[in-house]
């Protein structure tokens, strides 16, 4: 996400001539770029870093860890066996 700062207007028309496949979208004062892949993430990312641009990162859906909340399991289930079960449907530590 980048802030709007006075010269949008051209960051907007730097970041469009490099990459024209982008979604940008407007949240209030914030601009939203939305890429295809954690490729292309990493290249807008750099692109921002070297131009400059005053912006933030959420981190990717794909390289987020899963969590999750088990329910209704009996006081006496042992910590071993959940991470066990988990492990057997192809769930791992972070």
């Amino acid at each position: 996400m980048i802030r709007q700062s006075h010269n949008i207007k051209n960051q907007l028309k730097t970041i469009n001539e490099s990459f024209p496949e982008i979604k940008i979208t407007l949240s209030g004062e914030l601009l939203k770029i939305y890429s295809k892949d954690s490729g292309e993430h990493r290249k807008i990312t750099q692109f921002l870093k070297n131009y400059k641009m005053d912006f933030f990162l959420l981190t990717p859906r794909n390289e987020r860890s899963l969590k999750a909340v088990v329910k209704e399991l009996p006081r006496t289930t042992l910590s071993t066996e959940i991470e066990q079960e988990l492990s057997a449907h192809k769930f791992t530590k972070p």
